[in-house]
């Protein structure tokens, strides 16, 4: 059997995105069976792939061997010290699942390449603008569609703000944060999926109209940090273009122009209601005297764990004190928020949990992430994946972004898997006729064949 042809046959909907839309239904009432029935999927799906995988291997995929390293290294220490501290229900429900999908997303991958990848980018900017327009609810009525649906935690979360101009929507994702997160992360997918034109201008319209209705300070920052990103290093080689007036071009042109009018109207109607709500989200953090409870509970929490790292003895500030233990020391000492049982930073949880030595695997495989993309050349889907990874770490000063939120760990294995897979130029090249081929036959868009050519 033909390697090539093998490697593209690729089913018409992602596992990856299933996983990603079941994980969601953690943030509703759900029995507490409901981690181990996603664990028990994935590895039948595993079951079900990695055994061919050995027969049919792509030696035109090449692997990060930094992040197997720490892939392989992470997960034994997690493993001995879930197993000395008894947190294996925090370890079976919060880390085995990123290792497990991770491991299945390195399967698909090795043997369909990173057609895989983008399909499931695809789906979820399918799954994310459908999410976005349905969040129009929340931003007209001020509450849930779903709100009795709703876990526990998430339903008392914002119940006193509810039909208020003090609430702040969340989608399907329970918590604000998270809801911004994944908005940001679908408006970078459009820019790199959706063709130009009047649906693609009026999504990201919708998108960042959600994004700031979330309230989500993080989720601004990571917003316009992307943008400039992409936008600055353009601007010095900026060309302006000749545009064929065709019927079509006319009509996208005078679309696109009518939507950025009445945009434009609407800031200027709302524009100090806007702007004061900006003020007070940052305003208050910034301040010495800030009566803002998030800002008091985080400066609190800073403060804390770096003064239990300080009085650590040097074992336990190099490697830690061990799976879940920020959750029992934040529980042993309140800071400001009554039973609040997270850092609300996910850099000092593993500074907490596992120390310098783990802070510093994380931080160096970040770096490395970003090197080799910009070093050796970028994909497609390495350059979506870049983006959220950078998305992630932005927002992960606000938030723990491992801890309890099955459907970032979901996007979290898959571009860490996708940022550590790369082709090999030369057998890419090689095999190019053969490959485009295959892949009209199985109407694999035309944005796929730009990984190779960008590779």
């Amino acid at each position: 059997m033909d390697i090539l042809y093998y490697r593209f046959k690729i089913p018409k909907i992602n596992f990856l995105t299933v996983l990603f839309l079941l994980s969601i239904l953690k943030n509703y009432k759900v029995p507490s069976a409901f981690d181990y029935v996603i664990i028990l999927l994935i590895l039948g799906a595993i079951a079900l792939n990695v055994f061919p995988v050995f027969k049919y291997t792509d030696n035109s995929m090449k692997i990060n061997k930094l992040t197997v390293f720490v892939w392989v290294i992470s997960f034994a220490f997690l493993i001995g010290t879930s197993l000395y501290l008894d947190t294996r229900k925090y370890f079976m429900t919060v880390y085995l699942p990123f290792y497990l999908i991770s491991f299945y997303s390195y399967i698909k991958v090795i043997k369909m390449g990173h057609e895989f990848s983008f399909q499931f980018f695809k789906q979820f900017l399918i799954v994310m603008n459908v999410f976005s327009i349905f969040n129009l609810y929340q931003v007209v009525f001020r509450k849930p569609l779903l709100l009795n649906l709703l876990a526990d935690k998430f339903y008392t979360f914002q119940y006193g703000a509810l039909g208020t101009g003090e609430f702040r929507t969340i989608s399907v994702f329970g918590h604000p944060i998270v809801c911004g997160l994944f908005f940001v992360m679908a408006f970078i997918c459009n820019i790199y999926i959706l063709k130009s034109g009047i649906l693609k201008n009026v999504l990201q319209l919708l998108l960042i109209i959600n994004v700031y209705s979330t309230g989500s300070r993080s989720s601004w920052i990571s917003l316009v940090v992307i943008l400039g990103i992409m936008i600055i290093p353009k601007l010095s080689g900026l060309k302006i273009k000749k545009i064929k007036l065709t019927k079509s071009n006319i009509f996208s042109l005078y679309s696109s122009f009518c939507i950025l009018i009445v945009g434009f109207f609407f800031l200027v109607i709302n524009f100090s209601n806007i702007t004061q709500a900006i003020v007070d989200r940052f305003g208050s953090s910034l301040s010495a005297n800030s009566t803002d409870v998030s800002n008091t509970q985080r400066i609190g929490t800073l403060n804390l764990i770096f003064k239990n790292f300080e009085y650590n003895d040097i074992i336990h500030q190099l490697f830690g004190n061990g799976v879940s233990a920020a959750n029992k020391f934040m529980a042993q000492n309140r800071v400001v928020i009554q039973d609040f049982l997270t850092t609300d930073n996910q850099y000092l949880t593993i500074l907490h949990d596992f120390g310098l030595v783990g802070l510093s695997f994380v931080f160096i495989l970040l770096i490395s992430f970003l090197i080799n993309t910009i070093k050796r050349g970028s994909t497609v889907v390495h350059k979506i994946s870049l983006y959220f990874m950078i998305v992630i770490a932005i927002d992960s000063f606000f938030f723990e972004s491992v801890g309890g939120w099955l459907d970032l760990l979901v996007m979290m294995s898959a571009i860490t898997t996708f940022l550590s897979i790369r082709p090999k130029t030369a057998e890419v090249n090689q095999h190019s006729n053969v490959s485009q081929k295959t892949i009209n036959q199985h109407e694999i868009p035309n944005h796929v064949n730009s990984y190779q050519k960008e590779a």
